[in-house]
Protein backbone atom coordinates (compact mmCIF):
# COMPACT_ATOMS: atom_id res chain seq x y z
CA UNK A 1 0.00 0.00 0.00
CA UNK A 2 2.54 2.21 0.96
CA UNK A 3 4.36 1.66 -2.43
CA UNK A 4 1.46 2.59 -4.31
CA UNK A 5 1.20 5.88 -2.65
CA UNK A 6 4.56 6.65 -3.75
CA UNK A 7 4.37 5.86 -7.35
CA UNK A 8 0.82 7.71 -7.22
CA UNK A 9 3.22 10.44 -5.67
CA UNK A 10 6.19 10.22 -8.15
CA UNK A 11 3.55 10.31 -11.36
CA UNK A 12 2.41 13.57 -9.94
CA UNK A 13 5.27 15.35 -9.06
CA UNK A 14 6.52 14.33 -13.09
CA UNK A 15 3.15 15.80 -13.93
CA UNK A 16 3.66 19.57 -11.83
CA UNK A 17 7.08 19.28 -13.77
CA UNK A 18 5.81 19.21 -17.02
CA UNK A 19 3.56 22.15 -16.22
CA UNK A 20 6.23 24.01 -15.48
CA UNK A 21 8.30 23.56 -18.24
CA UNK A 22 5.35 24.24 -20.36
CA UNK A 23 4.87 27.59 -18.73
CA UNK A 24 8.20 28.67 -18.36
CA UNK A 25 9.64 31.76 -19.67
CA UNK A 26 10.38 32.11 -23.56
CA UNK A 27 13.64 33.17 -22.48
CA UNK A 28 14.47 29.98 -20.61
CA UNK A 29 14.01 28.13 -23.95
CA UNK A 30 16.84 27.28 -26.62
CA UNK A 31 16.30 29.30 -29.33
CA UNK A 32 16.01 27.52 -32.92
CA UNK A 33 18.65 29.01 -35.40
CA UNK A 34 16.72 30.87 -37.69
CA UNK A 35 17.63 34.02 -39.23
CA UNK A 36 15.68 36.53 -41.55
CA UNK A 37 17.47 38.87 -43.90
CA UNK A 38 17.09 42.39 -42.55
CA UNK A 39 15.04 44.85 -44.22
CA UNK A 40 15.59 48.39 -43.68
CA UNK A 41 12.37 50.40 -43.43
CA UNK A 42 13.39 53.91 -41.59
CA UNK A 43 16.42 55.99 -41.25
CA UNK A 44 17.31 58.85 -38.30
CA UNK A 45 20.30 60.16 -36.32
CA UNK A 46 20.86 61.56 -32.81
CA UNK A 47 23.77 64.17 -31.96
CA UNK A 48 25.14 62.84 -28.41
CA UNK A 49 26.83 65.63 -26.00
CA UNK A 50 27.13 65.26 -21.95
CA UNK A 51 23.36 66.56 -22.06
CA UNK A 52 20.85 64.02 -22.52
CA UNK A 53 19.18 64.57 -26.09
CA UNK A 54 16.21 62.56 -27.74
CA UNK A 55 14.52 61.86 -31.14
CA UNK A 56 11.74 60.07 -32.88
CA UNK A 57 12.16 56.64 -34.24
CA UNK A 58 11.05 56.07 -37.82
CA UNK A 59 7.40 55.06 -38.05
CA UNK A 60 8.23 51.47 -39.37
CA UNK A 61 10.48 48.69 -37.84
CA UNK A 62 9.84 46.73 -35.25
CA UNK A 63 14.33 46.49 -34.85
CA UNK A 64 16.20 49.27 -34.49
CA UNK A 65 19.52 48.94 -35.60
CA UNK A 66 22.09 51.71 -33.79
CA UNK A 67 25.56 52.80 -34.83
CA UNK A 68 27.80 55.13 -32.63
CA UNK A 69 29.71 56.33 -35.66
CA UNK A 70 31.97 58.66 -33.02
CA UNK A 71 34.99 58.19 -30.82
CA UNK A 72 33.05 57.90 -27.64
CA UNK A 73 30.78 55.45 -25.97
CA UNK A 74 26.81 56.33 -25.17
CA UNK A 75 24.54 55.09 -23.16
CA UNK A 76 20.92 55.31 -24.36
CA UNK A 77 17.22 54.80 -23.15
CA UNK A 78 13.80 53.91 -24.63
CA UNK A 79 10.92 56.14 -24.03
CA UNK A 80 7.07 56.39 -25.85
CA UNK A 81 7.17 60.48 -25.48
CA UNK A 82 9.94 63.48 -26.38
CA UNK A 83 10.27 63.41 -22.30
CA UNK A 84 12.35 60.10 -22.05
CA UNK A 85 16.02 60.88 -20.97
CA UNK A 86 19.06 58.91 -20.22
CA UNK A 87 21.56 58.84 -17.96
CA UNK A 88 25.19 57.30 -17.78
CA UNK A 89 23.81 55.40 -14.89
CA UNK A 90 21.17 54.01 -15.89
CA UNK A 91 21.75 53.90 -19.82
CA UNK A 92 22.74 50.75 -21.84
CA UNK A 93 26.19 51.62 -22.73
CA UNK A 94 26.86 51.53 -26.83
CA UNK A 95 30.62 51.65 -27.24
CA UNK A 96 31.96 53.12 -29.57
CA UNK A 97 32.41 52.16 -33.28
CA UNK A 98 30.23 49.64 -32.48
CA UNK A 99 26.41 48.45 -33.79
CA UNK A 100 24.22 47.03 -31.95
CA UNK A 101 20.33 45.69 -32.83
CA UNK A 102 17.58 46.28 -29.99
CA UNK A 103 13.84 45.57 -30.38
CA UNK A 104 11.46 48.26 -30.29
CA UNK A 105 7.99 46.41 -28.71
CA UNK A 106 8.89 44.86 -25.82
CA UNK A 107 6.18 43.53 -23.01
CA UNK A 108 3.38 44.77 -24.91
CA UNK A 109 4.88 48.62 -25.40
CA UNK A 110 6.16 49.81 -28.62
CA UNK A 111 8.97 52.46 -27.76
CA UNK A 112 9.29 55.30 -29.81
CA UNK A 113 11.72 57.53 -28.76
CA UNK A 114 15.70 57.39 -28.11
CA UNK A 115 17.37 59.26 -26.13
CA UNK A 116 21.33 59.35 -25.45
CA UNK A 117 24.12 60.99 -23.95
CA UNK A 118 27.79 60.81 -23.14
CA UNK A 119 30.38 60.63 -20.04
CA UNK A 120 32.40 63.04 -22.15
CA UNK A 121 32.85 64.94 -25.35
CA UNK A 122 30.27 63.99 -27.92
CA UNK A 123 29.21 61.43 -30.31
CA UNK A 124 26.84 60.45 -32.76
CA UNK A 125 24.11 57.94 -33.65
CA UNK A 126 22.23 56.72 -36.61
CA UNK A 127 19.36 54.65 -36.01
CA UNK A 128 17.77 52.44 -38.93
CA UNK A 129 14.83 50.74 -38.06
CA UNK A 130 13.43 47.41 -40.35
CA UNK A 131 12.46 43.87 -39.80
CA UNK A 132 14.49 40.82 -39.76
CA UNK A 133 18.26 40.35 -38.45
CA UNK A 134 21.19 43.27 -39.22
CA UNK A 135 24.84 42.20 -39.99
CA UNK A 136 26.66 43.88 -37.45
CA UNK A 137 30.21 44.47 -37.49
CA UNK A 138 32.63 46.92 -35.67
CA UNK A 139 32.84 49.92 -38.01
CA UNK A 140 36.53 50.51 -37.48
CA UNK A 141 38.76 47.50 -37.68
CA UNK A 142 41.54 49.13 -35.37
CA UNK A 143 38.68 48.20 -32.29
CA UNK A 144 38.29 44.69 -33.72
CA UNK A 145 42.30 43.89 -34.21
CA UNK A 146 43.85 46.56 -32.60
CA UNK A 147 47.47 47.76 -33.49
CA UNK A 148 50.05 45.40 -35.35
CA UNK A 149 53.21 46.64 -35.83
CA UNK A 150 56.24 45.85 -38.12
CA UNK A 151 59.96 47.58 -38.21
CA UNK A 152 61.55 47.91 -41.49
CA UNK A 153 65.10 46.45 -41.22
CA UNK A 154 64.09 44.43 -38.49
CA UNK A 155 62.53 40.26 -38.33
CA UNK A 156 60.66 39.82 -40.52
CA UNK A 157 61.74 41.94 -42.85
CA UNK A 158 65.49 40.83 -42.84
CA UNK A 159 67.43 38.04 -41.44
CA UNK A 160 71.23 37.39 -40.66
CA UNK A 161 71.36 34.08 -43.52
CA UNK A 162 74.42 31.91 -43.23
CA UNK A 163 73.00 29.13 -45.43
CA UNK A 164 71.52 28.19 -48.80
CA UNK A 165 70.07 25.12 -49.20
CA UNK A 166 71.87 23.53 -46.34
CA UNK A 167 75.04 24.91 -47.38
CA UNK A 168 77.23 27.47 -45.81
CA UNK A 169 77.21 30.69 -48.01
CA UNK A 170 80.69 31.71 -49.05
CA UNK A 171 82.48 35.20 -49.26
CA UNK A 172 82.17 37.91 -51.31
CA UNK A 173 83.75 36.66 -54.31
CA UNK A 174 84.95 38.44 -57.49
CA UNK A 175 82.39 36.45 -59.85
CA UNK A 176 82.84 38.17 -63.41
CA UNK A 177 85.97 37.96 -65.45
CA UNK A 178 88.63 40.46 -66.38
CA UNK A 179 88.88 41.40 -62.85
CA UNK A 180 85.67 43.52 -62.92
CA UNK A 181 84.74 44.16 -59.13
CA UNK A 182 82.46 41.77 -57.18
CA UNK A 183 78.50 42.78 -57.45
CA UNK A 184 77.14 39.63 -55.51
CA UNK A 185 78.03 39.55 -51.95
CA UNK A 186 78.38 36.62 -50.21
CA UNK A 187 77.92 34.26 -53.56
CA UNK A 188 79.65 31.25 -53.29
CA UNK A 189 82.98 30.61 -54.94
CA UNK A 190 81.87 28.34 -57.85
CA UNK A 191 79.52 30.79 -59.18
CA UNK A 192 80.77 33.02 -62.12
CA UNK A 193 78.99 35.60 -64.15
CA UNK A 194 80.77 36.22 -66.98
CA UNK A 195 79.13 39.19 -68.38
CA UNK A 196 78.05 41.39 -66.11
CA UNK A 197 78.37 44.85 -66.28
CA UNK A 198 81.76 46.26 -65.92
CA UNK A 199 81.30 49.27 -64.60
CA UNK A 200 80.90 51.38 -68.14
CA UNK A 201 79.30 48.74 -70.49
CA UNK A 202 78.14 45.14 -71.20
CA UNK A 203 81.69 44.18 -72.38
CA UNK A 204 80.72 40.41 -72.80
CA UNK A 205 78.01 40.89 -75.52
CA UNK A 206 79.89 40.89 -78.54
CA UNK A 207 82.33 37.98 -77.35
CA UNK A 208 85.45 38.83 -78.11
CA UNK A 209 87.49 38.95 -74.43
CA UNK A 210 89.56 36.07 -73.83
CA UNK A 211 87.66 34.67 -70.77
CA UNK A 212 84.02 35.46 -71.73
CA UNK A 213 81.49 32.72 -72.28
CA UNK A 214 81.06 33.69 -76.46
CA UNK A 215 85.02 33.46 -77.13
CA UNK A 216 85.46 29.66 -75.50
CA UNK A 217 81.57 28.82 -77.43
CA UNK A 218 83.37 30.13 -80.29
CA UNK A 219 86.78 28.17 -79.84
CA UNK A 220 85.39 25.06 -78.98
CA UNK A 221 81.82 24.40 -79.92
CA UNK A 222 81.87 26.03 -83.28
CA UNK A 223 84.21 25.94 -86.32
CA UNK A 224 85.46 28.81 -87.21
CA UNK A 225 84.30 29.54 -90.57
CA UNK A 226 83.30 32.15 -92.30
CA UNK A 227 80.13 31.98 -95.39
CA UNK A 228 79.02 35.20 -97.29
CA UNK A 229 76.22 35.79 -99.86
CA UNK A 230 77.04 38.34 -102.60
CA UNK A 231 73.97 39.63 -104.25
CA UNK A 232 73.62 39.16 -107.99
CA UNK A 233 74.96 35.69 -107.73
CA UNK A 234 73.68 32.15 -105.95
CA UNK A 235 71.70 32.38 -103.96
CA UNK A 236 70.50 35.22 -105.06
CA UNK A 237 70.05 34.26 -108.41
CA UNK A 238 69.56 30.68 -108.99
CA UNK A 239 71.38 28.56 -111.88
CA UNK A 240 69.23 28.51 -114.78
CA UNK A 241 66.84 31.35 -113.91
CA UNK A 242 66.63 34.16 -116.38
CA UNK A 243 66.81 38.09 -115.89
CA UNK A 244 63.71 40.16 -116.23
CA UNK A 245 62.74 41.74 -119.89
CA UNK A 246 63.15 44.95 -120.96
CA UNK A 247 62.18 47.85 -118.78
CA UNK A 248 59.66 50.59 -119.83
CA UNK A 249 58.18 53.73 -118.21
CA UNK A 250 56.91 53.28 -115.11
CA UNK A 251 57.82 49.50 -115.12
CA UNK A 252 61.33 48.80 -112.84
CA UNK A 253 63.81 45.72 -113.24
CA UNK A 254 62.95 42.78 -111.26
CA UNK A 255 65.80 40.50 -111.12
CA UNK A 256 64.73 35.92 -111.28
CA UNK A 257 61.98 36.70 -112.99
CA UNK A 258 62.26 35.41 -116.68
CA UNK A 259 60.56 36.84 -119.78
CA UNK A 260 59.07 39.69 -118.29
CA UNK A 261 56.75 41.52 -120.62
CA UNK A 262 55.76 45.19 -119.26
CA UNK A 263 52.69 46.49 -119.36
CA UNK A 264 52.64 50.33 -119.78
CA UNK A 265 49.14 52.52 -118.48
CA UNK A 266 49.34 56.10 -118.52
CA UNK A 267 46.61 56.95 -116.35
CA UNK A 268 45.93 60.25 -118.15
CA UNK A 269 44.95 58.55 -121.63
CA UNK A 270 40.97 57.29 -121.46
CA UNK A 271 41.77 54.57 -124.44
CA UNK A 272 44.47 53.06 -122.40
CA UNK A 273 42.00 52.28 -119.29
CA UNK A 274 38.75 51.20 -121.91
CA UNK A 275 36.06 50.82 -118.72
CA UNK A 276 32.66 49.86 -119.88
CA UNK A 277 29.34 50.49 -118.00
CA UNK A 278 26.66 48.56 -119.02
CA UNK A 279 27.79 47.27 -122.40
CA UNK A 280 29.00 51.36 -123.52
CA UNK A 281 32.17 52.81 -123.04
CA UNK A 282 32.52 55.94 -120.13
CA UNK A 283 32.14 59.08 -121.56
CA UNK A 284 34.32 62.22 -120.65
CA UNK A 285 33.01 64.07 -117.03
CA UNK A 286 30.10 66.41 -116.69
CA UNK A 287 28.17 68.13 -114.04
CA UNK A 288 26.05 65.96 -112.21
CA UNK A 289 23.01 68.91 -111.12
CA UNK A 290 22.92 72.53 -111.44
CA UNK A 291 24.41 75.38 -109.51
CA UNK A 292 23.87 75.27 -106.78
CA UNK A 293 25.32 71.85 -105.89
CA UNK A 294 26.52 70.62 -109.00
CA UNK A 295 29.16 67.79 -108.93
CA UNK A 296 31.50 66.97 -111.28
CA UNK A 297 31.67 62.92 -112.30
CA UNK A 298 34.33 61.36 -113.62
CA UNK A 299 32.92 59.31 -116.60
CA UNK A 300 29.31 60.35 -116.30
CA UNK A 301 27.27 61.78 -119.30
CA UNK A 302 26.52 65.30 -119.26
CA UNK A 303 22.18 64.13 -119.70
CA UNK A 304 22.66 63.07 -115.91
CA UNK A 305 20.96 65.88 -114.15
CA UNK A 306 19.10 66.46 -110.45
CA UNK A 307 16.95 68.97 -112.61
CA UNK A 308 12.84 68.37 -111.23
CA UNK A 309 10.21 69.10 -113.58
CA UNK A 310 8.55 72.73 -112.40
CA UNK A 311 6.57 72.57 -109.24
CA UNK A 312 7.72 69.43 -107.54
CA UNK A 313 9.66 69.64 -104.54
CA UNK A 314 10.47 65.47 -104.27
CA UNK A 315 13.94 66.71 -103.05
CA UNK A 316 12.78 68.91 -100.60
CA UNK A 317 10.41 66.48 -98.90
CA UNK A 318 13.22 64.06 -98.19
CA UNK A 319 15.66 66.59 -96.57
CA UNK A 320 14.38 68.94 -93.97
CA UNK A 321 16.07 71.58 -91.43
CA UNK A 322 15.11 71.79 -87.60
CA UNK A 323 14.44 74.98 -86.52
CA UNK A 324 14.80 76.63 -82.57
CA UNK A 325 14.13 80.00 -81.15
CA UNK A 326 14.23 80.69 -77.66
CA UNK A 327 13.19 84.29 -77.09
CA UNK A 328 13.31 86.11 -73.78
CA UNK A 329 10.83 88.68 -72.58
CA UNK A 330 11.18 91.22 -69.34
CA UNK A 331 8.08 93.11 -68.95
CA UNK A 332 7.28 96.07 -68.34
CA UNK A 333 8.22 97.44 -64.49
CA UNK A 334 5.14 98.12 -63.27
CA UNK A 335 2.37 95.78 -61.52
CA UNK A 336 -0.82 96.84 -63.26
CA UNK A 337 -3.37 94.24 -63.37
CA UNK A 338 -3.90 92.02 -66.69
CA UNK A 339 -7.60 91.50 -67.48
CA UNK A 340 -8.43 88.12 -69.68
CA UNK A 341 -7.28 89.30 -73.14
CA UNK A 342 -4.48 91.89 -72.42
CA UNK A 343 -1.09 91.50 -74.37
CA UNK A 344 2.14 91.10 -72.24
CA UNK A 345 5.07 93.46 -73.77
CA UNK A 346 8.33 94.88 -72.55
CA UNK A 347 7.30 98.57 -72.52
CA UNK A 348 3.64 100.13 -72.83
CA UNK A 349 4.46 102.29 -75.37
CA UNK A 350 3.96 101.35 -79.76
CA UNK A 351 4.70 97.80 -80.39
CA UNK A 352 5.76 97.55 -76.68
CA UNK A 353 4.48 93.91 -76.89
CA UNK A 354 5.70 93.31 -80.32
CA UNK A 355 7.58 89.81 -80.23
CA UNK A 356 10.52 88.71 -83.20
CA UNK A 357 11.18 85.01 -83.11
CA UNK A 358 14.18 85.77 -85.57
CA UNK A 359 15.89 82.65 -87.39
CA UNK A 360 12.75 80.34 -87.18
CA UNK A 361 12.82 79.47 -90.72
CA UNK A 362 15.04 79.91 -93.59
CA UNK A 363 16.71 82.35 -94.95
CA UNK A 364 15.23 82.36 -98.03
CA UNK A 365 11.78 82.26 -96.48
CA UNK A 366 9.49 79.41 -97.43
CA UNK A 367 6.92 77.04 -95.43
CA UNK A 368 7.66 75.35 -91.98
CA UNK A 369 6.10 73.00 -89.22
CA UNK A 370 6.06 74.53 -85.62
CA UNK A 371 5.92 70.95 -83.68
CA UNK A 372 6.66 72.18 -79.93
CA UNK A 373 5.61 75.41 -78.21
CA UNK A 374 7.26 75.97 -73.89
CA UNK A 375 6.64 79.09 -71.98
CA UNK A 376 8.88 79.69 -68.53
CA UNK A 377 8.01 82.39 -66.21
CA UNK A 378 10.05 82.84 -63.76
CA UNK A 379 8.52 83.17 -60.78
CA UNK A 380 7.72 81.77 -57.32
CA UNK A 381 4.12 81.10 -57.37
CA UNK A 382 1.21 80.96 -59.44
CA UNK A 383 -0.80 84.51 -59.47
CA UNK A 384 -4.33 84.40 -58.06
CA UNK A 385 -6.38 84.59 -61.38
CA UNK A 386 -3.93 83.29 -63.91
CA UNK A 387 -4.57 80.88 -66.06
CA UNK A 388 -3.19 79.98 -69.95
CA UNK A 389 -1.43 82.20 -72.32
CA UNK A 390 -1.86 82.34 -76.49
CA UNK A 391 0.81 83.43 -79.03
CA UNK A 392 -0.63 85.27 -81.98
CA UNK A 393 1.47 84.83 -84.89
CA UNK A 394 2.59 87.31 -88.01
CA UNK A 395 4.88 87.34 -90.89
CA UNK A 396 5.86 90.69 -90.48
CA UNK A 397 5.61 93.71 -87.28
CA UNK A 398 1.87 93.62 -86.49
CA UNK A 399 0.51 97.27 -88.17
CA UNK A 400 -1.28 97.22 -84.58
CA UNK A 401 1.90 98.11 -83.10
CA UNK A 402 -0.03 96.90 -79.42
CA UNK A 403 1.58 98.18 -76.33
CA UNK A 404 1.79 95.87 -72.88
CA UNK A 405 -1.81 96.01 -70.84
CA UNK A 406 -3.66 96.54 -74.15
CA UNK A 407 -6.76 94.71 -75.38
CA UNK A 408 -5.98 92.36 -78.14
CA UNK A 409 -7.57 92.86 -81.39
CA UNK A 410 -7.11 91.57 -84.87
CA UNK A 411 -7.91 95.10 -86.95
CA UNK A 412 -8.07 95.22 -90.83
CA UNK A 413 -4.63 96.19 -91.23
CA UNK A 414 -3.48 93.21 -89.57
CA UNK A 415 -5.14 90.32 -91.87
CA UNK A 416 -2.76 90.38 -94.24
CA UNK A 417 0.30 89.50 -92.32
CA UNK A 418 -1.51 87.61 -89.56
CA UNK A 419 -1.09 83.56 -89.57
CA UNK A 420 -2.93 82.21 -86.62
CA UNK A 421 -1.98 81.31 -83.34
CA UNK A 422 -1.11 78.48 -80.70
CA UNK A 423 -2.24 77.86 -77.49
CA UNK A 424 0.38 77.37 -75.12
CA UNK A 425 -1.41 76.37 -72.39
CA UNK A 426 -2.10 77.00 -68.69
CA UNK A 427 1.94 77.13 -66.95
CA UNK A 428 2.25 74.98 -63.84
CA UNK A 429 4.36 75.68 -60.28
CA UNK A 430 7.78 73.74 -60.50
CA UNK A 431 8.70 75.51 -57.29
CA UNK A 432 11.17 78.67 -58.66
CA UNK A 433 9.37 78.47 -61.95
CA UNK A 434 5.95 78.30 -63.36
CA UNK A 435 6.41 76.30 -66.65
CA UNK A 436 4.13 74.73 -69.81
CA UNK A 437 4.98 72.52 -72.71
CA UNK A 438 2.56 71.78 -75.61
CA UNK A 439 4.08 69.16 -77.83
CA UNK A 440 2.41 67.80 -81.41
CA UNK A 441 1.51 71.21 -82.20
CA UNK A 442 2.16 70.46 -85.89
CA UNK A 443 0.98 73.83 -87.06
CA UNK A 444 2.14 74.72 -90.49
CA UNK A 445 3.16 78.72 -91.18
CA UNK A 446 4.88 80.55 -94.45
CA UNK A 447 7.81 82.45 -92.85
CA UNK A 448 8.93 85.43 -95.42
CA UNK A 449 12.23 86.32 -96.62
CA UNK A 450 14.50 86.50 -93.95
CA UNK A 451 13.30 83.87 -91.95
CA UNK A 452 11.81 85.04 -89.07
CA UNK A 453 8.02 85.19 -87.56
CA UNK A 454 6.51 88.16 -85.23
CA UNK A 455 3.62 87.50 -82.74
CA UNK A 456 2.10 88.73 -79.28
CA UNK A 457 1.41 87.06 -75.83
CA UNK A 458 -2.16 86.58 -74.89
CA UNK A 459 -3.48 86.20 -71.20
CA UNK A 460 -6.75 84.48 -70.73
CA UNK A 461 -7.10 84.93 -67.04
CA UNK A 462 -6.90 88.09 -65.42
CA UNK A 463 -4.23 88.11 -62.81
CA UNK A 464 -1.70 91.04 -61.05
CA UNK A 465 1.83 90.56 -62.68
CA UNK A 466 5.16 91.39 -60.61
CA UNK A 467 6.85 94.34 -61.76
CA UNK A 468 9.52 93.42 -64.36
CA UNK A 469 8.27 89.70 -64.42
CA UNK A 470 10.81 87.58 -67.08
CA UNK A 471 9.38 85.47 -69.60
CA UNK A 472 10.89 82.72 -72.29
CA UNK A 473 8.88 81.40 -74.99
CA UNK A 474 10.98 78.72 -76.92
CA UNK A 475 9.30 77.92 -80.45
CA UNK A 476 10.43 74.76 -82.74
CA UNK A 477 9.87 74.18 -85.94
CA UNK A 478 10.80 71.79 -88.96
CA UNK A 479 11.01 73.21 -92.40
CA UNK A 480 8.95 71.98 -95.41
Amino acid sequence: MFKMKQTALAIVALMIAALLAAIAPASAQPAPSVSQSWWPQGRTSLSVSGTTGNVAFPASGFIANICNTGANDAFISFGTANTVAATTAAGYQLKAGFCQSYARQAFGTLYTYLAGITSTSTTTLYIETGTGTPFNLPIGTAALLGTVTANQGGAPWSDNVTQWASTNVGTPQANNADGVAAVTAGAPPFNAYSFLWNGATFDRWYGDKTSGAWVNIKAGSIANTSFGATQGTSPWIVAGGGTAGSAATGVATVQGIASMTPFLVNPGTAANWNVDWAGGVLGAMANYGTSPGAVLVPGVNAFVTNSLPAGTNIIGSLITQGYSVALSVTRTADTNAYTANDVLGTGTGSAGASLTFANIGPSAGGEVLITTAKLEYDVTAIPSGMTSFRLYLYNLTPPSALGDNAAFDLPSGDRASFAGYVDLGSPVDLGSTLYVETSGINKQVKVPSGGSLYGYLVTNGAYTPGSADVLKITLHATGL
